[in-house]
């Protein structure tokens, strides 16, 4: 009777035994079960939520030296200013990158306005590095010329009537000149610039002189 009691408590034993392992495997499962569905859940949410939008590229005003021929130490002081003002700011190829236009223009006429005004051309570039046609200029006057090349020779011309003796002005006009007709020399266009009375009054005198001979060849 004794080993039979011995065999039923090792049944008990092993039963329950087994029973824990299976428990033990059903939980394990159950775990298994519970991960994958929170996986799901939140694949099924990031698809859910929308991408972001791709930032716009920031728009930066790229301004370049185009040379002249003089403007060398002017420019080396304005690199320097420019420094001052940006000192993050990286210069390559003498290009200078502006957050916006207006910070452009101001830095410029400030420049334009030194004690002595310095003289420059600056040309507006695109992110490729192409001139968009608008330049900032400074004939040592103390003004700040801004447009394409004809309007700012139209500005000059006009600043001219007022100061025809102004030399700056005239040099500045003789710069320009010479950049708008690459075919004609700076000594040339200078004395253009130079003179521009000097032309009013001969181009008066052919009309003049042509007026003369119409009215003989009637006659």
């Amino acid at each position: 009777m004794g080993a039979n009691m011995s065999s039923n408590e090792d049944k008990i034993k092993k039963n329950f035994q087994e029973e824990r392992l299976r428990q033990e495997a059903l939980s394990r499962e159950m775990e298994q079960l519970r991960l994958q569905e929170e996986r799901r859940k939140a694949a099924l949410a990031a698809e859910d939520e929308p991408s972001p939008k791709p930032q716009p590229e920031e728009i930066k005003l790229r301004f370049n030296l185009v040379p002249t021929g003089g403007e060398s130490e002017d420019w080396k002081k304005i690199l320097q200013d420019f420094k001052k003002k940006y000192p993050d700011a990286v210069i390559e190829n003498n290009v200078l990158i502006f957050p916006t236009k207006d910070d452009a223009i101001a830095f410029f006429t400030a420049q334009a306005n030194q004690e002595p005004p310095r003289k420059f051309l600056v040309a507006e570039i695109d992110s490729a590095g192409k001139p968009t046609g608008f330049h900032v200029f400074s004939c040592g006057n103390g003004t700040l010329y801004q447009g394409n090349l004809n309007e700012i020779e139209e500005q000059l011309k006009q600043d001219q009537q007022n100061n025809p003796e102004d030399p700056n002005l005239k040099e500045g006009l003789a710069t320009i000149a010479r950049l708008l007709n690459p075919s004609k020399g700076f000594k040339e266009s200078l004395i253009q610039a130079k003179e521009p009375e000097a032309n009013n009054l001969q181009d008066e005198h052919r009309a003049e002189h042509n007026s003369l001979l119409s009215q003989r060849s009637k006659s």
